[in-house]
């Protein structure tokens, strides 16, 4: 959307922008505990090597940090794949242990929980070990959860029954005894996919190297054994806890809900401390709200928890590469389709006609729908989303599209285009050093669009700094800014630096009573080192 709903592009993740209005996390109830002591030890998840895993753990970090008050330092988010994402450096900066792990087995992705069993028992943790999946989000601290850790009953705690669908015959086989009331069958309505594993932090080394031995044993026969319903790392957690003697005891029923099966979750069972949401993320970012009160009340702490990340250190390259790829058809807001795209290209064509440049550098190019049909000379299209990149590689096949930020690929062309990124660079030092960049690329005119005051609609992903004008005003006093649209809340320019003159004629009648034609809204003057609308 070109404005402060939604909109597109890139900026790497920084220290929180002074000007950002962040949501006001004051007045949200924190749970409460009878404890004398804060609790102690580690909450750790694993993310894959894409996007969604790393969104979720920056979901995951908000609610513990924002909403429960856990410290920066107690988590640790282990990275399969790559490490050098915004979402990763952030967290980094936070505190958060970041431990990059190997895939456990590329036959069972749900296993690399286990890998991360094995990096939490190097670390020596005390109180507990709370291993979740990334899709998990928290209202309360996992870690007071009372667990009987004494040497004479030590205890395992997990979603859903520890003994309900295990399969006899595969204990049998592996030499186990089964736990006590097991049954054969599907694993109960309130399971939540076992998405949480709390373990006392003296039993965490022999159960994750137990959990290790048995996920493989049972990939090594898993061809030859009974159909289970219940996934490898699980059944091999429940072949190591009982192996080792561990008890398995089930998370109280009010502690973990599944957006999966709230329909069937009792009245009784009262606000969960824990939610896991499988995906139900609307295009913002944010988690769905069901229509059942008490969930939704809860989920709409953790999005402002959420949201209150989101002002500080937006992810631009991480997030827009979720939302091309997850959803393609919205692009990058409601900006870029229909009637506000027609006008969006119209304005770029007609800019294209009066200034003739011989090169066109698009500085966020999204998808390329924007100059989709356009004939436009030595295009070169830049995005931090390779999936956007790759859509307008395809509607361009003979131009030049490149893959990060123009601090990474610095070069310079006649017109530079560069709309609706300004408005999602949380940190301020990044958005000025994009506006001075862009008036270094830009050798005869720049198409630029940002916000000129503060918008009492902001959302999460948009952030105002400063107006426009006066960050274009400090880095060329004397440049010519020509004011051509006004949607949304955001304002497009055009801009001649002071370098270009004698370029393209910005400066003269024929050109401004072109101007005036772009948009029929208003007119188009311009005065050396000032600006009119």
């Amino acid at each position: 959307m070109d404005g402060p709903g939604e909109g597109s592009r890139p900026a790497s993740m920084g220290p929180p922008s002074p000007a950002a209005a962040a949501p006001d996390l004051s007045a949200v109830p924190r749970p409460t505990t009878a404890m004398l002591h804060p609790p102690k030890g580690t909450i750790a998840c694993v993310i894959e090597d894409q996007v969604r895993g790393h969104l979720e753990a920056l979901r995951w970090f908000a609610s513990a940090t924002k909403l429960t008050g856990v410290d920066p330092s107690d988590l640790a988010v282990n990275v399969v794949g790559g490490m050098n994402t915004d979402v990763v450096r952030y967290l980094s900066a936070q505190g958060v242990r970041v431990n990059a792990i190997t895939d456990f087995d590329s036959r069972s992705p749900r296993c690399n929980k286990i890998a991360a069993s094995l990096k939490a028992a190097e670390h020596s943790p005390e109180g507990l070990v709370i291993l979740t999946d990334s899709d998990v989000v928290f209202c309360a601290d996992p870690r007071e959860i009372a667990v009987e850790q004494d040497s004479a009953a030590p205890a395992l705690m997990v979603a859903g029954d520890p003994g309900h669908g295990l399969i006899p015959e595969v204990f049998a086989e592996a030499g186990v005894p089964l736990p006590d009331a097991s049954s054969p069958g599907q694993p109960p309505a309130d399971n939540g996919d076992a998405g949480v594993y709390v373990i006392p932090a003296g039993l965490i080394g022999p159960f994750a190297r137990s959990w290790q031995h048995w996920a493989r044993w049972l990939l090594d026969r898993w061809a030859t054994l009974p159909e289970s319903s219940i996934p490898v790392d699980q059944l091999a957690a429940a072949l190591a806890s009982a192996g080792e003697g561990i008890a398995r005891r089930q998370l109280p029923p009010w502690w973990i809900a599944s957006t999966r099966t709230l329909g069937g979750r009792p009245a009784a069972a009262g606000d969960p401390a824990i939610l896991q949401y499988h995906g139900d993320v609307g295009p913002t970012g944010l988690l769905l709200l069901h229509g059942v009160p008490r969930i939704d009340e809860r989920i709409e702490l953790v999005n402002k928890a959420i949201s209150s990340v989101f002002h500080e250190a937006f992810p631009n390259a991480t997030f827009w590469e979720w939302r091309y790829t997850t959803n393609p058809g919205l692009g990058s807001g409601v900006g870029s389709r229909g009637p506000a795209l027609d006008e969006k290209r119209a304005l770029i064509k007609r800019v294209i006609t009066l200034t003739a440049p011989d090169s066109v550098l698009d500085v966020g190019c999204g998808d390329g729908r924007a100059t989709e049909g356009l004939e436009i000379p030595h295009y070169h299209g830049l995005d931090v989303s390779p999936e956007a990149v790759r859509l307008t590689k395809a509607r361009r096949p003979d131009a030049t599209v490149s893959v990060g930020t123009l601090g990474e690929c610095f070069t310079t062309a006649d017109l530079v285009i560069c709309l609706d990124v300004l408005i999602h660079i949380a940190d301020v030092a990044e958005y000025e050093e994009l506006v001075r960049l862009l008036m270094a690329a830009a050798q005869k005119g720049l198409l630029v669009a940002g916000f000129e005051k503060r918008s009492a609609g902001l959302s999460p992903m948009t952030h105002f700094h400063e107006p426009l004008s006066a960050s274009i005003r400090r880095v060329e006093p004397r440049a010519n800014l020509i004011r051509v649209r006004d949607v949304h809340g955001v304002t497009t320019w055009l801009v001649t630096p002071e370098h270009s003159r004698p370029g393209l004629p910005f400066w003269t009648w024929p050109y401004r009573m072109g101007l005036r034609r772009l948009w029929s809204k208003g007119t188009a003057r311009t005065t050396t080192g000032s600006v009119h609308t």
